[in-house]
């Protein structure tokens, strides 16, 4: 281009001569540009759920019974030349004109879609795209058919009892099995599992009454549920029969499954003196399910947060899961009274282990607790004395395969790197293109969280997206959080799959984010608002966000313990693996603009390897542009 240009300069040539030739190639210049921007894809959306159901291909059947039949499509883009995308459908060609990305075929608001219901038969979509200058691009054309089939919906695989107090699974109600209230605890419910997104509905009958109960929403239970917890059955003694019978959406029966069952109340046995305690209650919580969180519930010491025996230090649980070669040794955390995200509880003797299982089929557990000075911060496996009451025990799982779709991670699986240029979800083998917002970092500086500060009047409401917030959506503390989940519902909404936030935000540029629950004191832990943390990221894994942690900034990265890896960095390291490291989608970032030594961050970043059972990807962000190769030892 510049010989070009000074080709014309040698020769003389008439000053609007000059001109029109500059224009001219600036002309060809941008028609070339132009012809790259196209479309590069179609995806059908559920519009009742705003949440994409995946790629619509040539030849592809569309079963309304499968996707429900409030649809939309839109049509993808690789660029932001593009200004308007003109659809035809079936033969109109004018059928819809959109102006504003995301281009769809029924059109959309910043709330939503509108919905479109096809006809059941071969439909043909084209949409092309148009530049600033009324340019039209390459159209793209996708034909596909559209039916409703009625399958026979799929059976219930088994029954759960469930402890409705606690929201924990107690385990597998079979056939002549024996609940004892003293151990299980009077609130009661029953969830019927199944295998199918064919089924619409299960109606209950118990003890010869047929219609019991009729419940339409997964989870399936006896006395019902909501997105904040189970409701409570508390069951006579004696001889009970229940039944489940499910239903497609067109009403169509499936095979009903049976359990009869016997329920007691024994009496305490008396213990004689010297006599060992009896083992710990653990409960299984969550859907077992292949990518889902799993949580180890187990009733251990009963302690607080400012106990004079630190929980955080002086404790440590530690749960290896195991399913043939497979091994993942899993660190857990004291979790006051179970539910501090909506009590606020800052004791209790309920402790936690979070485990997302990467295969389907039965699973192994064994437990470890040991107590000592400083244990929680030990490498050494018999470091301390055991807690009799929990060590050592011992259980099982069944994993089922996922049941989600659409852009919830679940669906997809762990994020990990495997040597190519992007990282690559292990259940779909689709690569992950990062995009979305690395500000502001301090996100969970919010005024809904426990234990908020709002130095310089930085803390957060997210009130302009309580808007966002959807009906089921989580809460705490009677509605509290709909800001903060709007937020994350509405990067979704524009198709964004990140966002980055600070977790210690002591002595650097916010002040109020830090995990502590005392900013002097960095060993113990604000129990409630990391769960309302948790509340937050669980929320983000299901609208498909991955999460970037950055665990200290330049300001404030010699806090903990002068940087070394010390005491106070293991203990905050170890606290931030053990609450969110099953996520699917996140990295460690060790360090934004990090002064520390090669030699810190080197040591750092080995802890982590070492203690996060699931190598997520570490990184780290140095001001100091010669310091180079971070982490090849860093296994």
């Amino acid at each position: 281009m510049k010989q070009r240009f000074s080709c014309l300069k040698s020769v003389p040539k008439p000053a609007n001569y000059l001109i029109y030739s500059y224009s001219l190639v600036l002309f060809l210049l941008l028609h070339s540009i132009s012809f790259a921007q196209h479309l590069t894809g179609f995806t059908l959306i559920n519009a009742a759920t705003n949440t994409d159901i995946g790629p619509l291909n040539d030849g592809d059947v569309v079963n309304l019974t499968m996707t429900g039949d409030l649809l939309n499509v839109r049509a993808n883009t690789n660029s932001s030349g593009i200004r308007r995308v003109v659809f035809a459908l079936d033969g109109k060609e004018n059928f819809r004109t959109e102006t504003v990305a995301p281009y769809t075929l029924a059109g959309d608001t910043d709330q939503g879609h509108y919905d479109w219901t096809p006809s059941l038969e071969v439909h043909t979509i084209k949409a092309t795209p148009y530049n600033a200058s009324g340019q039209a691009g390459t159209p793209l054309t996708v034909t596909f058919r559209v039916i409703a089939s009625t399958p026979t919906p799929e059976g219930i695989t088994g029954f759960t009892l469930i402890n409705a107090s606690t929201n924990a699974d107690i385990g597998p109600l079979t056939e002549g099995a024996q609940v004892d209230l003293r151990l299980t605890g009077k609130l009661l419910n029953v969830r019927a599992n199944t295998n199918s997104s064919t089924i619409r509905r299960v109606v209950f009958a118990l003890d010869g009454k047929e219609n019991f109960r009729t419940e339409t929403v997964a989870p399936y239970t006896l006395a019902g549920d909501t997105d904040q917890g189970h409701y409570d059955w508390t069951p006579s003694l004696g001889p009970h029969s229940l039944k489940a019978t499910p239903y497609n959406a067109v009403g169509q029966a499936g095979t009903p499954l049976r359990v009869n069952f016997t329920v007691i109340a024994s009496s305490p046995p008396q213990e004689e003196p010297g006599e060992n305690q009896p083992p710990a209650p653990v409960a299984l919580q969550g859907e077992l399910r292949q990518w889902h969180k799993i949580t180890l519930v187990i009733e251990g010491p009963q302690t607080s947060e400012m106990a004079a025996e630190n929980p955080f230090l002086n404790y440590r649980l530690n749960v290896t899961f195991t399913k043939g070669a497979k091994r993942y040794v899993v660190p857990g955390y004291f979790a006051a009274d179970g539910n501090a995200a909506n009590t606020s509880a800052t004791a209790g003797k309920i402790w936690k282990v979070h485990f997302s299982p990467d295969e389907t089929g039965l699973w192994h557990y064994t437990i470890s607790m040991r107590k000592g000075t400083n244990v929680a911060v030990s490498d050494r496996l018999q470091e301390g004395e055991p807690v009799e009451t929990v060590d050592g025990q011992t259980g099982q799982f069944t994993v089922l395969p996922t049941n989600k779709m659409g852009i919830d991670l679940r669906a997809k699986g762990r994020l990990r790197y495997t040597g190519e240029r992007y990282l690559q979800f292990a259940g779909t083998g689709e690569y992950f293109l990062k995009g979305g917002v690395d500000s502001p970092e301090n996100f969970l500086s919010y005024a809904d969280f426990d234990n908020s500060t709002n130095i310089g009047n930085r803390r957060k409401t997210w009130s302009p997206h309580v808007q966002d917030w959807k009906e089921g959506d989580p809460t705490w503390q009677d509605g509290k959080g709909k800001g903060i989940i709007g937020a994350v519902n509405y990067l979704a909404s524009q198709q964004m799959n990140v966002f980055s936030f600070i977790t210690l935000g002591i002595d650097g540029d916010d002040k109020n984010v830090y995990p502590y629950a005392s900013p002097n004191d960095y060993t113990r832990f604000d129990c409630s608002k990391l769960d309302q943390w948790e509340m937050v990221f669980e929320h983000g894994e299901k609208q498909g966000m991955y999460l970037h942690f950055k665990t200290q900034e330049r300001e404030n990265c010699l806090l903990l313990d002068g940087g070394n890896l010390g005491v106070q960095r293991k203990l905050y390291l170890r606290e931030l693996i053990a609450r969110f490291g099953h996520h699917l989608a996140l990295n460690w970032n060790l360090g934004e603009e990090n002064i520390q030594t090669t030699q810190q961050r080197r040591d750092m970043a080995q802890y982590v390897a070492q203690l996060d059972p699931y190598k997520t990807h570490r990184t780290s962000y140095q001001c100091k542009r010669t310091e180079r190769g971070l982490f090849p030892s860093a296994g």
